[in-house]
């Protein structure tokens, strides 16, 4: 409903976290793809998300997210340095 409100083709969050496992080497060390948000029963927020799964990993990785450019801008990501496009 909002991609389609915005103009834009909408990506379920199960397709986008298979996108996201293919994406990666098969058996990388270095990145994995939590399916924790998706799997939620409602929309669960950016910190929710990045802090459980910094909880699940403790001080054995740093949790990077990733969104998109439509909630970057709304949570004003973009305005302290995250966001950017790589």
């Amino acid at each position: 409903p909002k991609a389609r409100r915005l103009g834009a083709v909408g990506l379920s969050g199960a397709l986008r976290a298979e996108l996201a496992t293919r994406t990666i080497e098969p058996h990388d060390d270095l990145v994995e793809v939590s399916r924790w948000e998706v799997e939620q029963p409602c929309f669960v927020d950016f910190p929710e998300v990045s802090m459980e799964l910094q909880e699940v990993l403790g001080d054995e990785a740093r949790v990077f997210y990733a969104c998109g450019t439509d909630h970057a801008s709304r949570c004003g990501l973009e305005r302290c340095g995250i966001g950017r496009s790589i």
